[in-house]
C-alpha cells in the first residue's frame, strides 16, 4: 500500500514537472510571435521600438480609433477591389464600340444574305446517294490562322459565314473569295455563335463572370451598329428569331437574368421571365417557346432545374417541369415531344441523357440515361435522336422503340462541347473532337468512315469546342486557338448529285 502510494506521488510530480515546459513553451512562442510581429508593423512606420514597445505598441493598436482606422482602410482596398473586378467584368463602353467600328465599309457588291435564325437541330435525310465504303479521299483544302480564336461554330449566311472571337470581333467570311471581308468590334468575347436575319447580324457576348451583357444588332449593308439591349446577367447563349402570327421576335438567353424576348427590329423588351440560369438557346413549335435552365458556377446547394413553355407572344408560363439535371442546350421536338438534354459542366457527375414532355401538357413520355452528362445539341434525324456526351462518345436513339441503335466511343480526353453535326450534303454525322481530330460517321451504323488529323508540318489540332459547319465544298472547322480549316471530300460523282449551282 505504502509502495503504491508513494508510486502515484511520484507520477503526479514527474506529471507536473511536465505540464511546466508544455504549457510555458507555446506562451513564450506566442510571445515572440506578438513581439515580432508589433516590431515589423512598427518598422513599416519607422518606429523603434524598445524593450516594453512591444506592449506598448499592442496597447496602441488595441485603440478603438485605431481598429476603426484599420477597418475603414480594409473597406476601402476590399471596395477598390470588388470595384476592379465589377469594371473588369462589363463590356465595352458603347462609345468605344461604336468608335472601333466607325470605318467599317458596306457589304461586297453582289453577296445575299440568307437568315440564319439559328442553329439547325432537326433534319430529313434527302436523296443524297453515294458509296460510303471508301473515304479516304479526304484532305485540308486550305487554312487560315487568326490572332484569336473562337468557341462557337459559324454563323451561315450562305455566301458568308461569321465567326466570333475571344478578342470580341465577329469575322465576316466570304466563301468565294475565301477571306475575311470585314469584321465587327465589340471588345468582349463573343461565345455565342451569331445568326442573321434580314440583313442584320446579331449576337451576345461573355462568359459565367460577364455581368451587364448585351445582344448585338449591326446592319450589314453599312456594317454598323445599329441597336443593342442590355441584360443583368451575360449573354452567352445563341439568341434565337421567329415569326409567329405577324410577329417577329428575337430570343435572348441572358444567364442568371433569364430569358428575354425582344422585337427583331428595335431590340425592345416585349417580354421577360427568369425561372433559373438560362445559357441554351430556346426551340419554337406551335405558338409556344422552349427553353431549359442549368445550375451555376459555385451553385453547391441549389440542384433544382427546369424544363419550361412559354406562350410566344406574351412570355405566359404554360408549364414548368422539375428535369433530373441542368440543360445547357437547345431542345428538339420529336413528334408531339420536345427533348431536352441533361448533365452537369461545372460540377463532377454521371447524371446525363435525355428528358421528354408531351409539348402541349408538360407531362413527362420518354427518359433515356447516359453515364456522361450531355453537353451539345441534341439533333432529330428523321425521327431518331443523335447527341454526344462530353466524353466523346456519340449514339443514336430510336424514338419509336427507346432503344438505342448504336453508340461509338471516340475516346477523346477533357471536357468535350462541339456536338456532333448532320451533313445534308453528303448524308454523313461530323464530329470535330477535343483532341482526336475530325470523325465522319455513318448515319445508320455509326461506323466510322474516316478520321482526319493534320499532316506533319501543318498547324496542329488544337481544342475545339466549335461543331464543323458543313458546306457544299466542305467542312469548316474553328478553335480556339484561332485556326480556321476547310476539310474536302474529294469525289467527283458524288459532287453531281449536290443540287445546288454555286458550288465552290
Amino acid at each position: 500500500m505504502v509502495a503504491s502510494l508513494f508510486s502515484e506521488v511520484s507520477t503526479i510530480v514527474e506529471v507536473h514537472q511536465l505540464i511546466i515546459p508544455t504549457v510555458l513553451i507555446p506562451l513564450t512562442v506566442i510571445s515572440v510571435g506578438i513581439s515580432v510581429a508589433a516590431s515589423f508593423v512598427a518598422g513599416l512606420f519607422g518606429i523603434e521600438l524598445k524593450a516594453e514597445g512591444p506592449r506598448k505598441f499592442l496597447e496602441l493598436l488595441l485603440k478603438p480609433r485605431f481598429i476603426l482606422t484599420a477597418v475603414v482602410t480594409n473597406l476601402c482596398f476590399w471596395g477598390g477591389y470588388k470595384g476592379y473586378v465589377y469594371v473588369k467584368n462589363m463590356p465595352s463602353f458603347l462609345f468605344n464600340i461604336e468608335r472601333n467600328n466607325k470605318n467599317v465599309s458596306g457589304k461586297l457588291p453582289g453577296i445575299k444574305y440568307q437568315n440564319f435564325p439559328g442553329r439547325q437541330n432537326e433534319f430529313k435525310r434527302g436523296a443524297i446517294t453515294h458509296d460510303k465504303s471508301n473515304w479516304n479521299e479526304v484532305k485540308l483544302g486550305k487554312s487560315w490562322k487568326f490572332q484569336s480564336g473562337g468557341f462557337r461554330a459559324a454563323g451561315d449566311a450562305g455566301d458568308t459565314l461569321f465567326f466570333g472571337t475571344k478578342d470580341g470581333r465577329i469575322k465576316e467570311f466570304n466563301r468565294k473569295e475565301q477571306k475575311v471581308i470585314r469584321e465587327f468590334y465589340t471588345g468582349t468575347f463573343i461565345s455565342p455563335g451569331p445568326i442573321v436575319w434580314n440583313n442584320r447580324l446579331y449576337f451576345g457576348e461573355g462568359t459565367h463572370d460577364t455581368h451587364h451583357a448585351r445582344i448585338y444588332s449591326f446592319n450589314l449593308e453599312n456594317g454598323q451598329l445599329e441597336s443593342s439591349f442590355t441584360t443583368k446577367g451575360h449573354t452567352e447563349g445563341q439568341p434565337f428569331i421567329q415569326s409567329y402570327n405577324g410577329k417577329t421576335l428575337l430570343f435572348a438567353p441572358s444567364g442568371s437574368d433569364g430569358l428575354y424576348a425582344l422585337d427583331a427590329q428595335t431590340l425592345k423588351k416585349v417580354w421577360h421571365q427568369n425561372d433559373g440560369h438560362l445559357d441554351s438557346s430556346v426551340t419554337f413549335n406551335n405558338g409556344k417557346i422552349y427553353s431549359g435552365t442549368g445550375r451555376e458556377r459555385g451553385d453547391i446547394k441549389n440542384n433544382k432545374t427546369f424544363a419550361i413553355a412559354y406562350d410566344f407572344n406574351t412570355g405566359e408560363k404554360i408549364w414548368k417541369r422539375e428535369i433530373p439535371a441542368s440543360s445547357w442546350m437547345k431542345p428538339v421536338i420529336v413528334d408531339t415531344d420536345v427533348c431536352y438534354v441533361v448533365g452537369e459542366i461545372y460540377f463532377k457527375s454521371e447524371i446525363g441523357g435525355i428528358t421528354c414532355f408531351n409539348q402541349e401538357s408538360g407531362v413527362p413520355t420518354y427518359s433515356h440515361r447516359n453515364l456522361a452528362p450531355i453537353a451539345s445539341v441534341p439533333l432529330n434525324i428523321d425521327g431518331d435522336l443523335v447527341y454526344s456526351d462530353i466524353k466523346g462518345k456519340i449514339c443514336r436513339l430510336n424514338m419509336k422503340t427507346g432503344k438505342v441503335n448504336w453508340c461509338y466511343e471516340t475516346k477523346t480526353r477533357g471536357l468535350s462541347l462541339s456536338g456532333v453535326n448532320y451533313d445534308q450534303y453528303r448524308d454523313v454525322l461530323v464530329y470535330a473532337s477535343k483532341d482526336k481530330g475530325l470523325f465522319i460517321l455513318h448515319p445508320d451504323s455509326g461506323k466510322v468512315l474516316v478520321t482526319w488529323m493534320p499532316e506533319k508540318g501543318d498547324a496542329k489540332w488544337e481544342t475545339t469546342f466549335a461543331a464543323a459547319t458543313a458546306k457544299e465544298e466542305g467542312w469548316y472547322l474553328w478553335d480556339m486557338a484561332g485556326n480556321l480549316r476547310l476539310i474536302k471530300y474529294l469525289d467527283s460523282s458524288f459532287d453531281e448529285q449536290i443540287s445546288k449551282s454555286d458550288k465552290l
